[in-house]
């Protein structure tokens, strides 16, 4: 019930739907379930309007519909206070910062990507469509440190995930991450990972390190390489090898299960690839976070259905497998989206 609803959404009415567009998952909101699992379910889309499952809310409590059958209870996770304060500049901190998940604050420092320039943006990102009438499409050091300081003040936030619209800088937005997380740990302690391409001198990563980066997500998103070229004509420039030995270098650098790699399941991609990807990361120490497609609207591939949920249980069961033999531990991650977990399936896995 779980995946499907990863994949298929639910229906609502009178409920809070989640931000629209920006970078990652949207249009979507976070629940727990009564054994303490979290996911995003999609709220959103087309694909929405046909799902057989409906959230009907009642006195903070919302409960799961199928075809007109309770199944449980959920509970919210609920906006929390600090989207109602300002920092030092003036700027709503809900345009700087927003809670994924249970306890992970999240944002994205620079809402442009060179690849929309080039003309060869991920079809499925929607990181320059921008529903909010003045969008905050850089966000500053300081900005981030006030927001992360009252978030944790009001105990919503413990790890936070920055990622970034890359730039055409051989760094790929290395330094200006640096630069903000320096920032914000100078004012409050907070395990933090950062997005971004495998830049072109892997001693970058150390200067991330330094600056006080906890972790790395380094985002093939295929492993299936017809599939990354197709839909990701910009970042697959950059072959699969030298996302391994950027994996290879951040493992040395941050440690094990301190770096991850997004898998996205549902355009196309064969089964054996996601499978034979899932091992590939395990094996060098790099956590794998799988997620189903979620089309969001206005990007090329916003029409689309998400994959088939049986398809996924057969992808879970192979990663579970996996993430046994080779002893990853969503546990042992100290910061992001692999410690989040919220959009994907390996939310699911119980270790």
């Amino acid at each position: 019930m779980k995946i499907e609803l990863l994949c298929r959404g639910a229906r609502t009415k009178g409920i809070y739907r989640g931000r629209r567009w920006g970078a990652g998952p949207s249009g979507g909101r976070c629940v727990m379930f009564q054994d303490g699992d979290v996911l995003n379910i999609p709220l959103r889309g087309r694909f929405v309007k046909k799902s057989p499952f409906e959230l009907k809310g009642k006195d903070g409590r919302w409960e799961v519909y199928r075809s007109g059958k309770a199944m449980t209870s959920v509970s919210p996770i609920p906006l929390p206070r600090f989207y109602q304060k300002r920092t030092s500049d003036g700027i709503p901190m809900y345009k700087v910062a927003k809670l994924h998940g249970k306890d992970c604050l999240a944002t994205t420092l620079l809402s442009t990507c060179w690849r929309w320039r080039q003309g060869k943006a991920c079809k499925f990102c929607a990181i320059e469509i921008h529903g909010e009438k003045r969008p905050l499409i850089r966000k500053s050091g300081k900005q981030l440190a006030e927001a992360a300081k009252v978030a944790m003040e009001e105990g919503v936030a413990k790890h936070m995930t920055i990622t970034t619209g890359t730039n055409p800088s051989p760094d790929r937005g290395a330094m200006m991450l640096a630069g903000v997380v320096e920032e914000i740990k100078g004012s409050v302690e907070i395990p933090i990972e950062v997005h971004l391409e495998p830049p072109e001198d892997l001693e970058v990563l150390d200067t991330l390190r330094g600056a006080g980066v906890d972790g790395v997500g380094i985002h093939l998103e295929f492993f299936d390489e017809k599939i990354r070229k197709e839909v990701c004509p910009g970042k697959a420039e950059i072959g699969r090898e030298e996302y391994i030995k950027s994996w290879k270098e951040a493992v040395r650098t941050f440690g094990r299960l301190q770096v991850s790699s997004f898998l996205i399941v549902g355009l196309g991609e064969s089964e054996q690839s996601v499978v034979g990807g899932i091992e590939t990361l395990c094996k060098l120490g790099v956590v794998p976070h799988v997620v189903p497609f979620r089309p969001i609207p206005g990007t090329p591939l916003g029409d689309l259905d998400p994959p088939d949920p049986k398809r996924l249980v057969k992808i879970y069961e192979e990663m579970e497998r996996m993430y046994k033999r080779y002893r990853i531990s969503p546990r042992k991650v100290r910061s992001g989206c692999a410690r989040c977990r919220a959009c994907g399936i390996d939310a699911l896995i119980p270790f």
